[in-house]
């Protein structure tokens, strides 16, 4: 059989699966099966979407669309703008639907928006935590939760009943200030979505993570160290690596992977929440070690001068931390404080000096558009070829450190040929054998830049000569004794780290699946895991006729 007829067998049969478990999806779903209670104390949702209340469809949805361009979690990470993000998400969710709102303006009239008051005077408006719905939980929740966990209160609508939500409630805010998303999920309101969480038992607490449903004890007493260690227990425990006397100059030089390297001191034997939750957050663009004191660690304290609890920042320079964060002040291992200047001192030195371009959001990060030259960021660009030119990375990454010799925002970076076809095209890169071509960039736009060779190149083993002439070259642009001549229009970088579709498909099918078994039934449990073997055996043998063929 040729190998197109067994690629289009195997991924024929893969879509076949697909379907099959999309349209159970949609055959179950209950969205709009049954009414939604609103509950007296719910926020006027006109107000919330800044509408009168006579506003017709087009004008609620123009207002929701610019809201939620506004206040979308991928733009803005401000907490108080996630909660409103959600409220406006629940506010177009009743008012676009014409029953939901029919009925939501009828309850609001029958109540004249009286606020229920519960016996220990403690009204629904003084909530922490987040409603959640269906919507709002697939929309929301699990895309967010590919770089924040979350906590879930499953529970009724009266939850003042239970004690154990009266202690969530008190230490839920704790939880917050080490980056832990909070919501509550009611089951009077939302059956479908508990079905989905799995949840047999009111209350519950669930954690979300990467799309990762996990439950907290039932026996378990509900407390906030409880609930820390069950937040800490959903982190992957490969995000942070132990670091100490034996393997710290490994860590440090591991930079080949493209992420500095942060390191944080600490006198406790374990990552604390709040460094889980960063670690966790930017793991894709910094690699993160851990170094206890209670460890064999007297060779690194001595060599970085570290007497207290502090976070270190590494870039190619493994002798001499870039920045540093001294936390031992900050006595709160829950404080927002820490963690707003962790992630200050993070996202500062995220980039190495001479970092390679892995995606256009590193290219529109580094080098960003400017309108005129003068204002501009002069970019400087090596093209290299994957495993081939170690050597002149070295010396162009330890020119790149020495950023007091070039004009101030001068930024470095490299490109594979391999992984950047399409853009080393653009600029009819040539590889000589001694020499590697330079660019200098301006971006004008865009998708338009202007750019000219660095005279003479980039040379093997010549870090002096090599420097001197691009500082020259720098020098004159600055000066405007030189204009850069040469001008392309370019379409976006490839991001390198993307996955693959077809593993992207396999984990949409997982993760469909795994939601399609929490939402049945024990009496046909049976069915969908012999469904998830046949579809496992189905992999396996497409894999292996793949490798066959490849063979």
């Amino acid at each position: 059989m040729a190998r197109p007829r067994i690629y289009s067998l195997c991924f024929l049969h893969l879509a076949l699966y697909q379907v099959l478990f999309v349209g159970l999806q949609f055959g179950t779903d209950k969205r709009g099966s049954s009414s939604i209670i609103i509950d007296a104390a719910e926020p006027d949702h006109y107000d919330v979407l800044g509408v009168r209340r006579t506003a017709s469809l087009k004008e609620i949805k123009l207002a929701y669309k610019k809201l939620a361009l506004e206040l979308h979690p991928d733009k803005n990470d401000d907490p108080d703008s996630r909660r409103r993000f959600v409220a406006v998400n629940n506010a177009y969710e009743i008012l676009s639907n014409e029953g939901k709102r029919r009925q939501y303006d009828d309850r609001q009239k029958a109540q004249n928006h009286n606020t229920f008051q519960a016996n220990d005077n403690f009204t629904f408006k003084e909530r922490t935590s987040l409603f959640v719905t269906y919507d709002i939980y697939y929309d929301l929740i699990l895309p967010v939760s590919r770089k924040k966990a979350f906590l879930l209160l499953v529970t009724e609508r009266d939850f003042l009943h239970h004690e154990e939500e009266r202690i969530w409630e008190s230490n839920v805010k704790k939880l917050e200030k080490a980056g832990i998303g909070i919501a509550t999920v009611h089951v009077d309101l939302d059956r479908q979505l508990v079905l989905i969480l799995g949840v047999n038992k009111i209350p519950s607490i669930v954690g979300v993570l990467d799309e990762t449903i996990y439950y907290f004890g039932s026996q378990t007493v509900i407390n906030i160290d409880s609930l820390k260690a069950f937040a800490i227990s959903i982190f992957p425990t490969t995000n942070i690596e132990k670091v100490d006397d034996d393997n710290y100059k490994n860590f440090l030089a591991g930079y080949s992977d493209n992420r500095p390297r942060a390191l944080l001191f600490s006198r406790k034997a374990s990552p604390s929440l709040l460094y889980s939750t960063t670690a966790y957050k930017f793991r894709d663009k910094m690699a993160f070690g851990f170094a206890s004191f209670k460890s064999q660690v007297n060779t690194m304290r001595r060599d970085y001068e570290v007497n207290s609890t502090c976070l270190m920042v590494f870039k190619e320079d493994t002798e001499q931390d870039t920045a540093r964060l001294e936390l031992s002040h900050l006595r709160d291992s829950l404080s927002s404080t820490m963690l707003q200047r962790m992630h200050e001192i993070i996202i500062k030195n995220m980039y190495l000096y001479a970092p390679r371009l892995t995606s256009q959001q590193v290219f529109d990060d580094l080098c960003p558009v400017s309108s005129t030259k003068k204002t501009g960021r002069i970019c400087v660009i090596l093209f290299t070829q994957k495993g081939k030119h170690d050597e002149f990375l070295r010396t162009f990454g330890k020119v790149a450190m020495t950023t007091a010799l070039f004009p101030q925002g001068t930024k470095f970076m490299y490109v594979y040929e391999e992984t950047q076809t399409a853009f080393k095209d653009k600029f009819g890169v040539n590889f000589e054998q001694e020499i590697l071509p330079v660019a200098l960039v301006w971006r004008k736009k865009i998708n338009k830049l202007k750019f000219d060779w660095l005279p003479g190149g980039w040379k093997l083993d010549d870090k002096e000569d090599n420097e001197k002439r691009l500082q020259n070259y720098l020098l004159d642009l600055s000066k405007f004794n030189v204009e850069l001549s040469k001008t392309r229009t370019f379409e976006m970088l490839r991001d390198e780290n993307e996955l693959h579709w077809l593993m992207l498909w396999i984990k949409s099918i997982r993760s469909s699946f795994i939601s399609y078994l929490n939402s049945y039934s024990n009496a046909v449990y049976g069915k969908w895991l012999i469904a998830s073997l046949v579809l496992i055996v189905l992999i396996l043998i497409c894999s292996s006729l793949v490798a066959f063929m490849d063979g």
